[in-house]
C-alpha cells in the first residue's frame, strides 16, 4: 500500500486553522494534546478490533467502524506533520505480525513522540500506523475515502459546536 499525505494536508490544515480560530489557540500551544489526541484514537481503535480480547468470542466491528476509527487517527498524524512541515509517503508491505504485536509497535513509536517529536519519530508512527491499518485490509483509497468522510463530520461538529 502506497499512501501520499500531500492528499490529506490541505483538508487537514483547513480543518485545524478552523478549530484552532474557533477556540482561541494555536498549532503549539495543543501539540501535546494531539499527540495524546491520536493515542486516545489508536486505543479506541484497537478497542473495535478487539484483537486483544482473548477471553471473547465475539467478532471484531464492522469493516466501516473500523474504517472510521482509524480515520480519526489519521488525522491526528497529519494535524502533526502540519506541524513539522512533513507531507511524507509511505509504502506499507504486507506483515505477518499479529494486530496485538501491530499495536504495540503504533504504541512504542507513540512514546517515542512524546519523548521528542521529530520528523523521524512522526514517520516511524505513522508508518506503523499504516501497516497495522494494512493488517486490517484497508488500502490507501479505502483510507482516503473515510478521511474525507470523517472531515465532512468533523465540519458539521464545528457547525454544530461539538
Amino acid at each position: 500500500m502506497k499512501l501520499d499525505t500531500s492528499m490529506y494536508i490541505p483538508y487537514q490544515s483547513e480543518l485545524d486553522n478552523r478549530i484552532f480560530s474557533t477556540h482561541n489557540t494555536t498549532r503549539a500551544l495543543t501539540q501535546r494534546d494531539r499527540l495524546l489526541a491520536f493515542c486516545v484514537e489508536l486505543s479506541e481503535f484497537v478497542n473495535e478490533t478487539r484483537c486483544f480480547k482473548y477471553w471473547s468470542l465475539k467478532p471484531a466491528s464492522e469493516h466501516s467502524i473500523l474504517l472510521e476509527e482509524f480515520a480519526d487517527g489519521m488525522h491526528f498524524l497529519n494535524s502533526l506533520c502540519i506541524d513539522l512541515n512533513m507531507t511524507p509517503v509511505f509504502e506499507v508491505s504486507e506483515t505477518v505480525t499479529s494486530l496485538t504485536e501491530l499495536t504495540l509497535q503504533v504504541i512504542q513509536a507513540s512514546s517515542q513522540c512524546i519523548d521528542a517529536l521529530t520528523e523521524a519519530s512522526l514517520s516511524t508512527l505513522y508508518e506503523k500506523y499504516l501497516t497495522l491499518g494494512k493488517a486490517c485490509g484497508f488500502t490507501s483509497d479505502m483510507l482516503f475515502d473515510s478521511y474525507l468522510k470523517k472531515h465532512q463530520k468533523n465540519h458539521v461538529r464545528q457547525d454544530e459546536h461539538y
